[in-house]
């Protein structure tokens, strides 16, 4: 059960998503947190959890220069953070893999980007 105090928080934006996220993944003990439709990383970022993934189709705040974009890749991953950049049902058809290592503790699906 989650015992988090909601009340006087605002009804949309990053602050209340994130907050109700994060309280989930603490309250479950959860260990990975998948976003679908990472945007600016806003979200992504702010919740804190030991293994992270996401995925969209423009990962605008990644380097344009092949090697720089390669070297942040490898950096995330070294922070148990990976990005895919690509549409989500491309995603689920090749990453399958991902969810047989992976048990997926918390989703957050805003492929849209209107939340």
């Amino acid at each position: 059960m989650i015992n988090y105090d909601f009340t006087g928080l605002p009804e949309r934006g990053t602050l209340i998503r994130t907050l109700i996220l994060q309280a989930i993944l603490d309250a479950i003990d959860g260990r990975t947190y998948l976003e679908i439709g990472v945007d600016g990383c806003e979200n992504f970022n702010a919740v804190k959890a030991k293994r992270k993934l996401g995925v969209d189709v423009h990962l605008d705040f990644l380097s344009k220069n092949p090697f720089e974009k390669f070297l942040q890749k490898k950096k995330l991953q070294l922070r148990k953070e990976r990005f895919f950049e690509q549409a989500s049902d491309i995603f689920f058809q090749t990453q399958r893999s991902l969810f047989e290592k992976y048990k997926i503790d918390v989703a957050f699906v805003d492929g849209f980007h209107t939340f």
